[in-house]
């Protein structure tokens, strides 16, 4: 059974002014617990809309929310928690986005970002560890059409960030590039030139596999 979206303490630790689900996102600071703060505006009604909003997304967005970060970050558990701790902070900032047709563009900012920041932290702990032994390295092979999904999540992982984002947003979301564009905050073309670039390292893998 999907976990029901929480409203408080679920929140990782943040500080500092940024963008939502990034490290400095100031409005989900060590400590919030999601409820409005005093003297806010926001009464009874206008928090049961709001998670009744939250709730009906939660329903129809949370297993796509946890797709989009799997293939960001590449295991399941990572993932399906930062899909949960996505939808807290949607919830924290509804009165930003109150408007239905950006909650979903926005809540998969979420995603990205807070993918992005636990990738962060991983780098960090990795090169801080001794490097394995040559022979107990996996290989890494994959592309993105006709191979498993184990594959596809290896050959994933080789690709730069951005490039990873342009990925999945075109092929598990079936974006169109001008749509990605808008959400990347980037140009067509650069678009079509992550994803060009990105596909061809995907078949360059799977070439050097066999």
């Amino acid at each position: 059974m999907r976990p029901e979206p929480s409203a408080s303490n679920d929140e990782p630790d943040g500080s500092g002014a940024g963008a939502p689900g990034s490290d400095a996102d100031s409005s989900h600071s060590s400590g919030s617990t999601g409820v409005p703060a005093a003297g806010s505006t926001r009464g009874p009604a206008h928090d049961d809309a709001a998670k009744a909003g939250l709730r009906a997304l939660h329903q129809t967005e949370y297993r796509n929310m946890v797709g989009l970060a799997r293939f960001l970050v590449d295991d399941l558990e990572t993932a399906e928690e930062i899909a949960q701790d996505a939808f807290v902070r949607l919830y924290q900032s509804w009165d930003k986005v109150e408007e239905p047709s950006k909650r979903l563009p926005y809540l998969r900012t979420i995603v990205r970002n807070l993918a992005r920041s636990r990738l962060r932290h991983r780098r960090v702990a990795r090169d801080n560890q001794p490097a394995p032994p040559p022979h107990g390295e996996p290989a890494e092979t994959g592309a993105l059409a006709g191979e498993d999904r184990s594959e596809v999540l290896e050959a994933l992982t080789k690709l730069s960030t951005r490039q990873r984002e342009v990925v999945v947003l075109r092929f598990y979301h079936d974006m169109k590039l001008h749509e990605i564009a808008a959400e990347l905050d980037l140009s067509e073309g650069a678009v079509k030139s992550h994803l060009h670039r990105a596909l061809t390292a995907m078949a360059d893998e799977l070439e050097g596999s066999r």
